[in-house]
């Protein structure tokens, strides 16, 4: 089944693909394995089957064409470690208390336990591979069999990573070394337990870094003027005007904005030029190894046959601006 409503530019987006019955599976069936792969930054119009005009993603229409898509999903907290906190724990960040960035703040398992812990303690095999970037450091977390993640934002190239309690230094671009771990974690799970696994990509996060095969492909002037671009602000609140909205720490107020002595950084992009503004083309660039990901891991299942057993949820921990409004970030309660 799928939705189609109009979605915010900042918003994630969110695939469900089962091969299941759906909604449910009957509770004589054979327990279904559960993949959940999370891009960071995507936005909502970045697939072929939204009618983008350039972009190529086929293995995430496949996703669309043969299971359901929420096409009015919203990101409540537009920014990494809060949303990843509600994915993984399904509660707001003012339950799970991962509030922002910079708070350095795993959520407690024993206050809101992540699905896949749940999973675990009823007999589940559970991996988690990439991104976590909550609390400090890259060592395993509660709940997880196998674990593979790094400092942070991590790296493209040649990244760090901690993989179950040890530290290395791998070769290679991070989109594929982290799907190549996911393919060994499938390869090499137990036989008589059914999997829990999460896949939690750093693309298409900035600074938009494509991988060798892809730094050409579009034309670098492929991201055009948005229509909002030019929005004067006219009638609305003067925070509206700044680049930045302040920080967890040091959030802008209505009191500050009434202040004649507050001062902040004013919006000061003023003429449309994505190349130099924020290479924006290399977003899209960098996607198509996601996408590349996505159609390795189907494969992967397709060959264990074990497809049809399993589900699979993309999604974008949030969205994007190219311009619109005249923004970049996400970081914005903007429609």
């Amino acid at each position: 089944m799928k939705w189609h409503m109009n979605v915010p530019k900042w918003a994630g987006l969110l695939i469900f693909f089962c091969t299941l019955p759906f909604p449910f599976v009957d509770a004589s069936e054979k327990r279904p394995n559960i993949l959940f792969i999370l891009s960071d930054d995507h936005r909502w119009d970045a697939m072929s089957c939204m009618n983008h005009s350039f972009v190529k993603t086929p293995h995430m229409d496949r996703l669309v064409a043969e299971g359901a898509h929420f096409e009015n999903a919203f990101c409540t907290t537009s920014l990494c470690s809060p949303s990843r906190g509600t994915f993984y724990t399904g509660t707001y960040p003012h339950k799970h208390g991962v509030m922002g960035n910079d708070v350095h703040r795993d959520f407690d398992p024993a206050i809101t336990p992540p699905w896949y812990m749940l999973l675990k303690q009823s007999g589940y095999h559970t991996g988690f591979i990439g991104k976590w970037h909550m609390g400090k450091g890259d060592h395993p977390r509660p709940g997880v069999d196998y674990w593979l993640s790094f400092n942070g934002q991590g790296v493209y190239h040649d990244p760090p990573v901690n993989e179950n309690g040890e530290k290395k230094k791998l070769k290679g671009y991070m989109t594929e070394i982290l799907t190549d771990k996911a393919i060994s974690f499938l390869r090499n799970r137990p036989n008589n337990k059914p999997f829990a696994a999460v896949l939690s990509h750093k693309a298409v996060h900035a600074p938009f870094t494509p991988e060798e095969k892809y730094k050409n492909t579009y034309d670098d002037d492929a991201v055009k003027e948005p229509p909002t671009f030019q929005d004067d602000f006219k009638g609305r609140s003067p925070w509206r005007m700044l680049r930045y909205s302040g920080t967890y720490d040091n959030p802008i107020t209505s009191e500050k904005l009434n202040n004649p002595n507050f001062t902040a950084k004013p919006m000061n992009w003023n003429s449309w030029s994505p190349v130099k503004e924020k290479k924006f083309i290399n977003y899209f660039r960098a996607l198509l190894s996601v996408d590349d990901s996505i159609g390795r891991v189907l494969k992967e299942l397709e060959d264990q046959k074990i497809l049809d057993n399993t589900m699979i949820i993309y999604a974008g921990d949030n969205g994007f601006f190219h311009g619109e409004h005249r923004r970049t970030d996400k970081r914005f309660a903007q429609e």
